[in-house]
């Protein structure tokens, strides 16, 4: 049965692994051959591992005829459902999930059938969870996101939980149908009683500097959560103590466990204790995954099923994928049950005797951090050696104290409000000296830099698997963690040497990396939000794919506009750049950058970086006409980069140089706006290239139209970040290549 289990599960997970989606007859082609021309003993086993893939197959493909056509993308439509999440409260704007009856277009077209929608509403209009059902008003796209060499991206996040669609809600009509105490659904009730309990916990903690993080403990809800909170738990490797996971579920199932009696109808009174919480904190996945492994080990604590901790991991894994084939498209999953099995086996190898005490757990920290390096390195997350001594008083100090604190607390707001105010009051001190151990941890150095190579991560993780296996360590053992060390904080030689440009793709924003062998220059950072930024999503994750800790030669900032300067705070201690310049200096509010000039230029062989514009002083000219524009050859090919640059300054531009701006490559002004990338300028320029970096469907149009048939008038090819993901032109002697990271990276979840 074992066997059967772990092929089936084999099946989803190669289907994500494949990226691909198949007619649902190949299945059954592939079943009968298996049936004719396999080995008897093997049979059961391959059709299980069938069975696995077209279960997932199925489902996949079912979402994939849900997603919204692009037919009612840019419409103002009517939309009749139910919000089915909690309500989001963010600076401007809530966010929630509604789950859809009817799209109507027109009184003609409509769209029936449920569907779940991730729809973003101004803070003004009132909508609440489990209301009923009503009407909005919105416009909607498909689901979208970008697409960069480097990184999860946020169209598979959406794939994964099931939604069809994204929109923003102009205005709410009246109730259709205003749910009876008789008629309410289960989720109706958990979904309002979540909402109040959310508020009543942000009112109890409302004047707490660590409010975020109780609220993300004790809750399951992140949004909250300051965002220099969060990078300090991220940088510091801890930040996995803020999901709902295994040590939360295990912490309240082990408390009820003194109190019932260890048979059957105990077990199934405890596991419905645990799921009562797991729906009381918005049933997240991470929370489902513990709950589910819990359940299989108080099985096996109780006799009722035979303990053997791999059978127990592949029932739980088999489980989960009943509930939802999707799940591995997650990376949380991947890691929970990779987690698990790592662990089992450091165990069965000798690696966690417990009498050792704190060396087990400086063994157990020390193997993660190689674990987890190969993992990170795909989805260019940061990684280093700080992780152990911030997880060795991380994990303790939460699981021991600010966990079941705050839910204790909680417990007791219900009661004694007064008392519940102290203990969060001392609860959010002892958080403060966490985040405090954490932040001066960032100081100390240890990066490790392993690229996404798959050779490379393939060797790494055979070595990794070949030292733990050799069981306790021994010398040669030793030896092998000594390469492990080596490769993990040597860069990639190949990586290192490679010459290109990448345009990334940071949505309605621009941003361009330039590799020449060691070197680096970095044009504008993307835009920043509320809970994030472009150069955290996507600048940064390909520098640490390739130069984790290097700074980089340069950084330009075209000018001031959020969508080009960005989270420049963030980015300036994450690059540490050696040259600093931008058009517009004093709108950067930071110290150390020196204005752009024609004439400014650094140099280093096949690398050139020339300053064209501005000439003279502009101050009197709007932000984007003070962009900083940029002439960057390498190897023999040219890159003119305008920055925002349009209207009258464009044309003075093209004037001042006339046909030396000759360049291969044209990176357009202002995203393509109907007043800039002038026929003038494409005359002078003759690009064999144009780029516009924009995002997918913006609010502005842009690339705008008449743009467009410019370019394709001068017989120029034209690319779209919005349509091609980022851009890399790889460099190689006197040819240039062009790769398009939404068709390399093509996968089912991505929108055609």
């Amino acid at each position: 049965m074992q066997r059967w289990l772990s092929a089936f599960c084999a099946g989803v997970i190669i289907l994500h692994c494949t990226t691909v989606l198949l007619p649902w007859w190949t299945f059954i082609l592939a079943s009968a051959a298996i049936f004719i021309g396999s080995p008897a003993r093997y049979v059961m086993a391959m059709q299980c591992l069938l069975l696995g893939g077209f279960y997932a197959n199925q489902v996949a493909l079912a979402h994939q005829s849900n997603i919204i056509p692009p037919a009612y993308e840019g419409h103002w439509l009517d939309l009749e459902g139910q919000v089915c999440s909690v309500i989001v409260q963010r600076s401007r704007h809530n966010q929630f999930d509604f789950c859809t009856s009817e799209i109507r277009k027109s009184a003609t077209e409509s769209l029936s059938g449920p569907r779940k929608l991730r729809l973003s509403a101004p803070s003004h209009l009132s909508i609440a969870a489990g209301s009923g059902v009503i009407q909005l008003h919105a416009k909607l796209k498909r689901p979208y996101g970008s697409v960069n060499p480097v990184g999860g991206t946020y169209e598979q996040y959406l794939f994964s939980r099931r939604i069809s669609g994204t929109g923003w809600v102009k205005q709410v009509g009246l109730p259709i149908l205003a749910q009876s105490a008789t008629s309410r659904s289960l989720v109706s009730y958990g979904l309002e009683l979540r909402q109040a309990l959310l508020a009543r916990f942000s009112v109890i903690t409302r004047d707490l500097e660590h409010a975020g993080i109780l609220r993300a403990l004790v809750m399951g809800d992140r949004s909250q959560m300051p965002l220099t909170q969060q990078r300090i738990m991220s940088e510091t490797g801890s930040l996995h103590l803020m999901a709902i996971s295994g040590l939360h579920v295990g912490m309240i199932l082990l408390a009820l466990w003194r109190f019932l009696p260890k048979t059957g109808p105990g077990v199934a009174m405890l596991a419905l204790a645990g799921l009562m919480y797991v729906m009381l904190v918005g049933l997240p996945a991470s929370a489902i995954r513990a709950w589910i492994m819990c359940c299989v080990l108080l099985c096996m604590r109780t006799g009722l099923v035979r303990r053997n901790w791999s059978k127990a991991l592949v029932v739980a894994a088999s489980v989960m994928l009943l509930i939802d084939p999707l799940s591995p498209m997650s990376m949380g999953f991947c890691l929970s049950f990779l987690t698990v099995a790592y662990l089992i086996f450091m165990a069965q190898s000798g690696w966690l005797d417990g009498r050792l005490g704190l060396r087990a757990l400086l063994r157990v920290q020390l193997g993660f951090v190689f674990f987890l390096l190969p993992v990170n390195a795909l989805y260019g997350l940061p990684h280093n050696l700080i992780s152990i001594p911030a997880n060795l008083v991380a994990i303790p100090w939460v699981s021991w104290l600010i966990l079941p604190g705050g839910l204790l607390a909680s417990m007791v707001a219900t009661i004694d409000a007064e008392f519940s105010s102290w203990l969060f009051t001392l609860i959010d001190g002892c958080l403060a000296f966490l985040l405090n151990y954490l932040d001066a941890l960032r100081a100390l150095p240890g990066s490790m830099n392993l690229d996404d190579s798959s050779l490379r991560l393939l060797a790494f993780v055979v070595l990794l698997v070949v030292v733990i296996g050799l069981g306790r360590p021994l010398p040669i053992s030793c030896l092998f963690l000594v390469c492990l060390a080596v490769s993990a904080w040597s860069g990639s030689a190949a990586q290192g040497n490679k010459d290109r440009v990448v345009v990334l793709d940071v949505g309605q924003g621009l941003s361009v990396l330039v590799q020449y062998r060691q070197r680096q220059w970095v044009y504008d950072l993307g835009a920043a939000y509320e809970r994030g930024s472009a150069a955290e999503r996507a600048l940064m994750p390909l520098k640490r794919a390739y130069f984790h800790s290097k700074p980089v030669d340069g950084l330009v900032i075209s000018h001031g506009d959020n969508d080009h300067a960005g989270d420049l705070h963030y980015a300036l201690g994450q690059l540490a750049p050696v040259e600093r310049w931008s058009g517009e200096v004093e709108r950067l509010g930071v110290q150390g950058f020196e204005p752009c000039r024609m004439g400014m230029q650094w140099h280093d062989h096949d690398l050139k970086v020339d300053v064209l514009y501005p000439d003279q002083d502009i101050s009197q000219e709007s932000a984007n006409n003070r962009s900083c524009v940029l002439m960057l050859e390498l190897k023999g090919k040219r890159f003119l980069f305008m920055g925002d640059l349009e209207g009258q300054a464009e044309k003075r531009f093209v004037a001042l140089y006339g046909h030396s701006l000759k360049a291969d490559v044209l990176i357009a002004g202002h995203h393509g706006s109907r007043n800039a990338t002038s026929m003038a300028l494409l005359k002078a320029v003759r690009p064999e290239i144009v780029v516009f970096s924009a995002g997918y469907r913006n609010r502005f149009g842009h690339p705008h139209g008449s743009t467009l048939e410019r370019v394709k008038r001068f017989n120029a090819r034209a690319y779209s970040t919005s349509e091609s993901g980022a851009l890399v032109f790889d460099l190689r002697d006197e040819s240039m290549q062009i790769s398009e990271m939404r068709a390399r990276r093509r996968a089912f979840w991505m929108r055609e």
